[in-house]
């Protein structure tokens, strides 16, 4: 098994993206100590809010981290276009699409893809990436940080609910991730390679996936 020693941290509340990128951070800077509130101001994320991929990338630019986060084609370009946003996202995601809209900060999306546009760090490609990508990030000191529909991996009726995983290591037949919670928190948890690839969807503009360099 290849496997990445990694803080595990615990999300008490509805910031498991913000802790996902603490327990990054906690590896990569050992000297300083991210605080949440840091860490949602650089997200710029509010109570209630979704946290988008794209919110991420643009913390980790700002704090100028090797990383790679990968989109579907020209969706950094697209993301400026109020109505291409709002139309595309009630096709990906019909009867759901009024709450999501409700839970997203546009302008931090916008925002955020701005400060992206031309970054080589953003990885452009109409496939996603495969677990057998995850596997070689790893081995390449590379850690994901990965988006999945949590209504799939909990065998909910779906709702189109995200949390974010830490992939940290894998065998022949799982990936281990640190799982934050509030629910089922553990480290290194074991999830079979079948059951992620279908929670593994839940962007429509990105590829649910960013690595970091640590």
């Amino acid at each position: 098994m290849t496997k990445k020693i990694i803080p595990f941290l615990i999300n008490h509340s509805h910031r498991c993206a913000q802790v996902s990128l603490k327990c990054i951070l906690s590896k990569k800077f050992q000297d300083r100590n991210f605080t949440l509130q840091e860490l949602e101001y650089l997200t710029s994320h509010h109570s209630n809010e979704v946290t988008y991929p794209i919110q991420i990338a643009h913390a980790l630019a700002v704090l100028d981290i090797d990383f790679k986060y990968y989109v579907k084609p020209n969706w950094i370009t697209l993301l400026s276009s109020q109505s291409i946003f709002e139309k595309s996202l009630k096709d990906f995601y019909g009867n759901y699409a009024e709450n999501i809209l409700l839970a997203t900060n546009q302008n931090a999306l916008f925002t955020s893809a701005s400060f992206l546009q031309g970054d080589k760090r953003v990885i452009e490609s109409p496939i996603k990436p495969s677990i057998q990508s995850l596997e070689k990030n790893l081995e390449e000191g590379n850690i994901p940080i990965c988006l999945i529909n949590y209504d799939i991996y909990t065998n909910r009726p779906n709702k189109f609910k995200g949390h974010y995983l830490i992939i940290t290591g894998y065998d022949s037949t799982n990936l281990f991730c640190h799982d934050s919670g509030p629910k089922g928190a553990a480290p290194d948890k074991p999830i079979s390679k079948e059951a992620f690839q279908k929670a593994w969807n839940l962007c429509f503009f990105d590829h649910d996936l960013l690595t970091v360099k640590v």
